[in-house]
Formats: structure tokens, C-alpha cells, sequence
């Protein structure tokens, strides 16, 4: 006898069931994904014992005759596709005809069907992948989809499962996903006679984002602005206030589907470059609509990702929509120290902030580098909703409260803010060149040599003058005016090395925004600098007027709140 024999049915679906039923979650998946596409407009998803003793799936979709229904439990059956062409225009979720037969292969699997305008309906019941009853039945229209015992002949996997918390939390994550997808239906999730979820099914995409995320984050939403691509590009982006330690809150939607894509992730990711600190990511839901036959989603067996033909279109297009609309929108600190700032736009603001700051450079760097407001006009008094104490701990995190409670602002990365900001709006009083009287030896690297020759004509346009002096060597002859009183040797080293650890800074415009942050972290006020009360407010209200008070321009926090609710509870005063 030879060595190859043909696998049977049961063994066959089995294996498919290993790549499609991972876990329950990945059951509910499938039979959501079926009940969309038979356009239903309610959905009810109960589970017990998180999933593992019970999955029903209820939907008022179109529904199945009896011939359907028999033929919807053999593999690669399917009304979604009818050649290998299909596959290039495909808007449906699921198109394989696997999920069933692999479904039933591992568990007790009852489905009860009547389609719309027949008078009655039929129901089957399947386990280990053989029809044990086939009757008709008094039903609803739509579809109802009875998942028991899951996993019962093949114990292996059962002992890959998590907890029945954690397993009903993924079915929840799978729930939410498709109600924030498909707003017009309406999602019902209950565990053990408890409803997790609920979603109206009013077609309103924020309404279905708030009954999943919750009030607190929709609040903190703003809705991505329309760029001419070829791809559409449309949904929510969160303000920093919300972003998040992990990426699992970057969703991603494309015509309908849910897909992990890094193309997406990284173009988000970028926009948000310097609104948030390190190893904070943004909370985004986008919905991408493209022509299907320019994707191909049959490239995971979960169908979890797609292959773009233009991957460059797609990076583009997330990418402008995404920096649009944080642009238009106010990213700062409700402390707005002042109504007149407060009414401005963000750059009027800064503008303002940067000509009282010009007013009286001249006399405090004679003292210090700290080039604030006008200290003297400071008064120490209440403002509207803040107030400064006028002390610091450590010469280093000055003490602040307004009306929603305590504040530490960390003044070096409040004051790399402001200047960031100053030297990215200045016209050249800023950053124009200041000649030096004696010029300086830098010596570099390899490395080091070979970028500053590449990308010379960047330092120029900083202020920096610099010319080749030998083999990895050059002389310092100009500095930035603003940072005329510094190590600069070591500025340029510094600036060197950041551009080195960033491959992905290439156009002018990357390498110089760069550079800017490298020059505000040298020139601003250190930890351990002491500062006078007036100081500390001049700063403060300079970090109210920047565009971006959050964080300093390499993402470090630039305050941190301890509310006043946070403070009466750690007191026991409720």
C-alpha cells in the first residue's frame, strides 16, 4: 500500500476548524459575520460559561429555506460567491463557506431557519459534523444558531482556553467591533442572563462607538476630516487626553471588515508624532472604503488582514486625513490661563505669547535661559479656573491646581514645549544665524561626517554655519541666534545622533522638525534650575498658549492631574 491516503470528512473539516475556531470568540465571529450578511437588523448573542457550554446567535436576517439550509453545513457552500472571479469584488464578510461545517465538526450544533415569506420554518441538528435531525419547525423569519458543548472531541484545545472571564471578554471585543462597524444593527450581547452590551441600531456611528467605549471617550473624539485620496477615509480620532498603553484601541474597518493593518497603525502613529508621550498610542476608529478589487482579504484564514495594491495610496490617505484633522482641532489643556487666549485660535495664541516673550528676551538671558512672558507683568493671583503656587518640588515639577484639581507641571518639558513651538513659528529671530567670533573644531564620526554632508543644507537653514575643515572634521563658524551661548560642538553632535536614530526622518521638513526638538531640549530650563514664583507662572502661561501643552515635542508629559474627586477618595471623604 502506498503512503498517501485521502483524510475523511470529519478529519478534513477538523483541520479547518484548527484554522478558523481558534477559540469561542472565534465562533461568534463567524456566525456575526453570517447574520450581517443575511442583512439582518437585530442581532442577540448569548453565551454561557464564556462560550465554551453555549454560543446562541439570533438574527432577524433574511433567513434559509431547506435546501439552504442542508446545504449551509457542507464545506465551500456559500451564497457569497459563485466563481473565482467574485473574488475580486467582494463587500461581503464571509465568503469561504467553511465556518459551519468546521463549527459543527467540534460541537453540538443546532441551526433553526425559516426565510422571509415562507409560512415555516426547518431545523437541524449536527454533531461531529453528522446531521442527526432534519424537521421542520415553528420559527421566526431569520436564523437561529445554537453552539453547545464546544470542543467536546477535541479536548486539546480546550486546555488553551483562558479563564471564562477573559474568554467572554474577547466575544465582547468581537461584539463591539462589528456594532461599531454596523451601526444601522442593533447588537445585543448577554452572559449568563446579563447583558454586556447593548446598541441601538440607529445607524449612528458615534451612538454605537459610545454604547461600546463608554460617554467618557466619545466625549474626547473628534471626526476625522475629508482629504481628496483615492482611498476614503472617514471615522474618529481621540485626543491624547484618552490615548492608550497598548495598540488594540487603533481600530480599523475596511469596507465593513474589521483588519489589522501596520500601514494604518503607522500612518496614525506618525500624525500623532509629539502629541503623545512614549509608549502611548492613539485611540482611532477608522473606516476605509477602496475598490475591492484593488484588496485582497483572503490572504488570513480569520480574514484579520488585507493586501493593498497601493500601499503607498493607503499610507497617504490616513496619514493627511488624520494630520487634517488634528490640525483644525484645539489640543489643549482645559487651563487656558486667560479669556483672551482662550478665545484665540491655537496659533494666535502662540503668536501672542511668542511677542510678549520677545518683549523682554534681552534681559532675562543676560540672567538665565528662560525666555518667558514678562515676569513683571506676572501678578500671583487666581485666573480664571487656575492658580499657581509659586513653589516647586526638587527645583523641578512646579505646583499648580485649577478648578479640576492638583497639577505638577515638569518645567524642562514645559519649557522644551514652548520653545519647540517658538522656534518652529519664528521668521528668523529665532533661529537666523549669529555668527561666532571665534570659529569651532567639530570632529565626528564616520557616520556622523557622512549625514552632516547629506543633509548640510538643513543645519543652513537652521542658522547653522558649517564648512568641511578635513576628514571628519568641520568648522563651526554661525549658530542659531537663540542658542548662540551654547556647546555647539555638542549641538551638533546631538543633532546628528537623533537623526541617526531616526531612519524614517527623510524629507526636509521631518529632519527639521528634528532638529527643533534636539535645540529646545538643550536650550530649556533644566531639572534642579531653580525658578522665582513669577517664573513658574510666566512658564505656565507660556505652556497655555502652545499648540500642543500636553507634551514636550519628544513626547514626555509635560503635567500630570490628581482630580479633586481622586483627592476626596483617597481622604475617604466619598
Amino acid at each position: 500500500m502506498g503512503c498517501i491516503k485521502l483524510l475523511d470528512e470529519l478529519t478534513i473539516n477538523q483541520i479547518a476548524a484548527g484554522e478558523v475556531i481558534e477559540r469561542p470568540a472565534s465562533v461568534v465571529k463567524e456566525l456575526l459575520e453570517n447574520a450581517i450578511d443575511a442583512q439582518a437588523t437585530r442581532i442577540e448573542v448569548e453565551i454561557k460559561n464564556g462560550g465554551r457550554s453555549l454560543i446562541r446567535v439570533t438574527d432577524n436576517g433574511r433567513g434559509m429555506n431547506r435546501e439552504d439550509l442542508l446545504l449551509s453545513v457542507e464545506r465551500h457552500a456559500t451564497s457569497k460567491i459563485s466563481a473565482a472571479d467574485d473574488l475580486n469584488h467582494l463587500m461581503t464578510l464571509g465568503f469561504r463557506g467553511e465556518a459551519l461545517p468546521s463549527i459543527a465538526s467540534v460541537s453540538q450544533l443546532e441551526i433553526a431557519s425559516r426565510a422571509r415569506g415562507e409560512a415555516g420554518g426547518n431545523l437541524i441538528d449536527i454533531e461531529a459534523g453528522m446531521i442527526k435531525r432534519n424537521r421542520e419547525a415553528g420559527v421566526p423569519e431569520g436564523t437561529t444558531v445554537r453552539v453547545k458543548d464546544l470542543f467536546l472531541n477535541t479536548p486539546a484545545r480546550l486546555k488553551h482556553l483562558k479563564s471564562i472571564p477573559t474568554e467572554a471578554g474577547y466575544i465582547a471585543e468581537i461584539v463591539g467591533r462589528l456594532a461599531v462597524a454596523y451601526p444601522a444593527i442593533s447588537f445585543r450581547l448577554i452572559h449568563h442572563e446579563y447583558e454586556i452590551l447593548f446598541t441601538p441600531g440607529s445607524g449612528d456611528r458615534l451612538e454605537a462607538i459610545t454604547a461600546v467605549f463608554g460617554r467618557e471617550i466619545t466625549r474626547e473624539m473628534m471626526t476625522i476630516e475629508p482629504v481628496n485620496q483615492s482611498i476614503t477615509v472617514e471615522g474618529f480620532l481621540g485626543k491624547p487626553s484618552i490615548a492608550r498603553t497598548t495598540r488594540n484601541y487603533e481600530l480599523t474597518f475596511l469596507n465593513g471588515r474589521y483588519i489589522r493593518s501596520r500601514i494604518v497603525g503607522a500612518a496614525v502613529e506618525k500624525a500623532y508624532h509629539s502629541l503623545l508621550p512614549i509608549a502611548r498610542y492613539p485611540f482611532s476608529v477608522i473606516f476605509l472604503t477602496a475598490d475591492p478589487a484593488q484588496v485582497d482579504v483572503n490572504v488570513h484564514p480569520a480574514k484579520l488582514e488585507a493586501r493593498f495594491g497601493d500601499e503607498g495610496a493607503l499610507f497617504r490617505a490616513v496619514y493627511h486625513a488624520t494630520k487634517k484633522t488634528l490640525s483644525l482641532s484645539s489640543l489643549v489643556f482645559p487651563w487656558q490661563s486667560g479669556e483672551s487666549e482662550a478665545s484665540l485660535s491655537g496659533a494666535q495664541a502662540a503668536a501672542t505669547v511668542q511677542d510678549a516673550a520677545f518683549s523682554d528676551l534681552p534681559r532675562i538671558i543676560t540672567r538665565t535661559p528662560l525666555p518667558f512672558s514678562d515676569p513683571q507683568q506676572t501678578v500671583l493671583k487666581q485666573k480664571e479656573g487656575f492658580v499657581c503656587f509659586g513653589v516647586s518640588l526638587k527645583d523641578t515639577y512646579i505646583m499648580a491646581h485649577d478648578k479640576d484639581g492638583f497639577l505638577l507641571v515638569d518645567q524642562h518639558a514645559a519649557h522644551e514645549r514652548i520653545l519647540f513651538d517658538r522656534y518652529r513659528a519664528s521668521a528668523g529671530s529665532e533661529i537666523g544665524p549669529q555668527r561666532l567670533l571665534i570659529p569651532a573644531t567639530i570632529n565626528l564620526s564616520f557616520q556622523q561626517a557622512r549625514l552632516l554632508s547629506e543633509r548640510l543644507p538643513v543645519f543652513t537653514e537652521l542658522g547653522f554655519g558649517l564648512e568641511s575643515f578635513g576628514p571628519n572634521t568641520f568648522l563651526l563658524r554661525a549658530m542659531p541666534a537663540a542658542l548662540s551661548r551654547m556647546d555647539g560642538p555638542r549641538l551638533v553632535a546631538d543633532l546628528l545622533d537623533e537623526l541617526l536614530h531616526q531612519p524614517a526622518a527623510r524629507d526636509t521638513r521631518q529632519i527639521r522638525e528634528t532638529f527643533l526638538a534636539t535645540m529646545a531640549c538643550h536650550a530649556a530650563v533644566k531639572a534642579g534650575d531653580a525658578l522665582s514664583p513669577q517664573e513658574m507662572q510666566a512658564l505656565l502661561d507660556d505652556l497655555g498658549g502652545t499648540t500642543v501643552p500636553y507634551t514636550c515635542p519628544h513626547g514626555r508629559p509635560t503635567v500630570i492631574r490628581l482630580s479633586w474627586d481622586e483627592i476626596a477618595r483617597r481622604f475617604r471623604r466619598r
